[in-house]
């Protein structure tokens, strides 16, 4: 049996993050502290399992598809170092700053559209990846 790697260890996150949005709204909404840990954990299991996705892919790329130059996988590379560096900004953070929604209203907001962009990312990588695949 053949495991392949890069869509286990894509998903991961392309799960996680959007999970993550959810979880911030419920937090606005009800003010529960596990919400907003959940979100740091979904956060940081987001953020593990992204460069593990993205050096699989680079590794596939190279493997099936000779490392071709198209659009569609420079796209994914560029997307991909974007969710890292954005997901890794996030963990990096909360952790320094635990207390990041109680903080002032700039930088608790920022913190949350960071969040919210994390979504959109990974869902246009699972689409590029869908084209790959279902073609």
């Amino acid at each position: 049996m053949k495991i392949h790697v890069h869509p286990i260890s894509a998903h991961l996150p392309n799960a996680l993050f959007p999970t993550a949005s959810v979880l911030i709204i419920l937090y606005l909404i009800f003010g529960n502290i596990c919400l907003e840990r959940a979100v740091y954990y979904s956060l940081i299991f987001g953020f593990i399992g992204s460069p593990i996705g993205m050096i699989s892919g680079l590794y596939d790329w190279k493997s099936k598809y000779k490392g071709a130059k198209v659009p569609l996988f420079l796209e994914k590379r560029r997307l991909s170092i974007i969710l890292v560096a954005i997901s890794f900004i996030l963990v990096i953070t909360r952790t320094f700053v635990p207390n990041i929604m109680d903080s002032g209203l700039i930088p608790r907001w920022i913190y949350i559209i960071l969040i919210f962009s994390l979504s959109p990312i990974a869902g246009r990588l699972g689409y590029l990846g869908g084209k790959l695949v279902f073609k």
